[in-house]
């Protein structure tokens, strides 16, 4: 027998396991193939060890290893070291599995809003009230607020944060701009809050309803009379301010329209 056992020729790899020339170099990089070319024919050539090697590699790296760290569990990793690594892997694809559900349910209500949107814009109704935290980051004249210096740190928590306006429609001379989202997922990412506003703990309930404007123009009174129609109807008065949450943004040949979800409190 020879001394290395032939397995195949590392050309092979290419069709086998869809590496590149360059992905293949990598794993002999990282010691995980160590290729030894024959003296007769000059091909680099395999053995059976190298090519166990290999389909481990590819298999560790599936569950999302690094190249390197599966060379490190083949080739320098105890039993002991291995179960460990393994556990941490297991744990980080559970945590995974947590943040893609939680990011599934949230694009199930964003679409079953639009649904309503597309249903009727002009729907309305009176609903428990819901706590958000609203980051001020700047107002109409792009004037920075207090929560500018940690947007960045909500952003991250997207698909939790919708982009928000909120304008007191007793006096809509200013409007804020900011990320907001549910109180209780604050707590849960941890967010800081210093710099956050409170809404919807101002009564205990609000109008729900949608408004559609122009990509140009502010959010006006206009585009929530509807609710407030709405509100006095039922026998209810607006009593602070208004959150609108962005749903989704039209782009048409002539401008666009940008879609809300609009919140405000009612006594």
């Amino acid at each position: 027998m020879a001394e290395r056992e032939p397995f195949s020729k590392v050309s092979d790899l290419h069709n086998w396991l869809g590496l590149s020339e360059n992905g293949i170099r990598l794993y002999e990089r990282e010691g995980i193939i160590s290729p030894k070319r024959n003296s007769t024919n000059r091909y680099r050539e395999l053995n059976i060890s190298d090519g166990d090697r290999m389909f481990r590699s590819r298999i560790l790296t599936g569950y999302g290893f690094s190249v390197k760290e599966s060379a490190d569990l083949l080739i320098h990793c105890s039993y002991d070291e291995q179960d460990q690594a393994y556990a941490k892997k297991e744990q980080e694809l559970s945590n995974e599995i947590i943040s893609l559900t939680y990011k599934l349910k949230q694009m199930q209500e964003m679409r079953a809003v639009m649904q309503e949107i597309r249903n009727n814009i002009n729907a309305c109704m009176i609903i428990d009230s819901v706590r958000y935290c609203f980051l001020p980051v700047h107002d109409q004249y792009q004037n920075k607020e207090a929560g500018n210096a940690v947007c960045s740190i909500w952003l991250s928590t997207v698909p939790s944060v919708t982009s928000t306006v909120i304008f007191d429609p007793a006096d809509n001379t200013k409007y804020l701009y900011g990320p907001s989202l549910k109180y209780a997922d604050a707590l849960r990412l941890q967010l800081p809050l210093e710099q956050a506003i409170d809404f919807g703990v101002q009564t205990p309930h609000l109008v729900r309803g949608f408004c559609r404007y122009s990509l140009e123009d502010n959010i006006r009174l206009e585009n929530i009379a509807h609710l407030k129609t709405y509100a006095e109807a039922q026998g209810y008065k607006l009593s602070g301010p208004v959150m609108t949450r962005h749903i989704l943004l039209e782009k048409i040949s002539n401008g666009g329209f940008t879609y809300d979800e609009v919140l405000i409190p009612v006594i």
